[in-house]
């Protein structure tokens, strides 16, 4: 059984799943039909679960601009043992800081491709902040919600960008 909720930012709405076992998935603008949800899930309950609040209330910080790290949110994606370590990688990296493909693969003994990989399967965008992961030429490259929202993510954050670039001060 899951819970899912809406939330409406300014990288547009984001669909919110989480189970009892914590945060499942967030989408980005393509939102699942509650048809697809069901047949993956289940039932779904009525109400918000305390996951879903504690997400919502840490997603509605973070666009109003402030530092938020993501904590207290128990999370339950689906995934390899090695998807799972590439995203808990990918939440070490701090608020307002990229890290290149490059780096994560040989922090965690890998290829690129496969940092790549785990990035695009990335089920909780944001909260695995996936969007903070670019090319060894500080280029965008990548973002399953698409460039532009990755752009306005990092800029959320401080980071400044320019024609698909990070732009190091």
């Amino acid at each position: 059984m899951v819970s899912v909720e809406t939330l409406t930012t300014p990288v547009g709405r984001l669909c919110i799943i989480a189970d009892g076992g914590g945060l499942k998935e967030i989408h980005i603008k393509r939102l699942p039909p509650i048809n697809t949800i069901k047949s993956r899930y289940g039932k779904i309950t009525e109400g918000y679960s305390h996951v879903v609040e504690t997400v919502i209330a840490q997603l509605e910080k973070y666009f109003r601009g402030e530092r938020v790290f993501f904590d207290g949110i128990p999370l339950n994606p689906e995934g390899t043992a090695f998807l799972k370590g590439v995203w808990a990688a990918m939440r070490e990296i701090p608020y307002g800081e990229v890290r290149t493909y490059g780096e994560l693969a040989r922090k965690l003994e890998t290829s690129p491709r496969a940092v790549g990989l785990a990035c695009r399967m990335n089920p909780i965008p944001i909260v695995v902040p996936c969007h903070r992961v670019v090319a060894g030429d500080l280029s965008l490259y990548n973002y399953s919600g698409g460039l532009e929202i990755k752009r306005k993510l990092l800029e959320l954050e401080g980071i400044k960008t320019a024609g698909g670039r990070i732009i190091i001060p």
